[in-house]
């Protein structure tokens, strides 16, 4: 299920409607959706899967006594923030980013929209990342309606963008407002410089064969289809194995749930899932 980001109010003129913002995309660890756990070092105690967090410690060697020492901070509260510029790392105050987090905060209670044409933006910005769901507060009566007649007319009028500025992980972007199957979805944009340089690329010297081009790719269009682009990956490893691990918190010990006998049990009508996982605890080994 997709992970609500904010409550939000959107408005264009006279006009608002407020909506609830979702992710669209699925965590999608390293392209694979996996996550590291531990069950014991090699030849130490085993134990239940525990969810491997991040620790944030400094790689730096100091010098203590005349001796190289790994410095091995892990005290987030003494970390300072940078950027990168160049080759280079820019030491940023603390007031500069105070401000700048007070200025991100302007936009994560609501959107304001403003039309602009298309064809303008299209041309000047660049779409990049997954899209945001804008969920609607109510389904029926005034606030389902105006919903629906916002989806509808984003949908109906794509010679014309409204597009907002917005920061749905306090990070300040320009997005655009789309409508697909009914829903409404925020589009993030961004400006080419935005981007990282882009690598040299050659110029048409010889327009002779650009005919022949044409009609090798023209003459291999096929039906697409679906199935062809699926990830195979996710299939692999989404498929179950006899073992679910659920219910624990990041670093926390994990129980064990056999998922055949909870099948089992669920089509029975005997028992939830809860009782299932109690009773499958797995005792760590000597």
């Amino acid at each position: 299920m997709s992970a609500t980001v904010a409550d939000v109010a959107l408005s264009f003129n006279l006009l608002t409607l407020t909506v609830d913002v979702h992710t669209s995309v699925a965590s999608d660890r390293g392209g694979t959706g996996l996550s590291n756990f531990c069950k014991g070092k090699v030849g130490g105690v085993a134990h239940d899967p525990a969810k491997i967090v991040q620790v944030y410690r400094c790689p730096a060697t100091v010098t203590v006594d005349g001796e190289p020492k790994p410095c091995g901070n892990e005290d987030k509260t003494s970390f300072v923030k940078g950027r990168k510029e160049g080759k280079n790392w820019v030491m940023v105050s603390d007031d500069k980013v105070e401000e700048a987090a007070s200025v991100a905060d302007k936009y994560t209670k609501g959107m304001t929209f403003a039309a602009r044409k298309a064809g303008d933006i299209e041309a000047a910005m660049i779409p990049i990342d997954a899209p945001y769901y804008l969920a609607p507060k109510s389904l029926a009566g005034t606030p389902g309606n105006l919903y629906a007649l916002f989806a509808q007319w984003v949908a109906n009028n794509p010679d014309v963008a409204l597009i907002t500025r917005f920061a749905p992980r306090s990070a300040v972007a320009t997005f655009r407002l789309q409508s697909r199957d009914g829903v409404l979805m925020l589009q993030k944009l961004c400006f080419p410089e935005d981007l990282q340089a882009a690598p040299a690329a050659p110029s048409v010297t010889d327009s002779r064969y650009a005919a022949q081009l044409d009609e090798v790719f023209r003459s291999n269009i096929e039906a697409f289809d679906p199935e062809e682009w699926m990830d195979e990956r996710k299939a692999i490893l989404g498929s179950a194995d006899g073992q679910l691990v659920s219910g624990s918190a990041e670093g926390e010990t994990a129980t064990i749930v056999d998922l055949a006998e909870l099948l089992k049990l669920s089509t029975k009508g005997k028992t939830t899932m809860r009782k299932a996982a109690s009773r499958k605890k797995s005792t760590p080994a000597a």
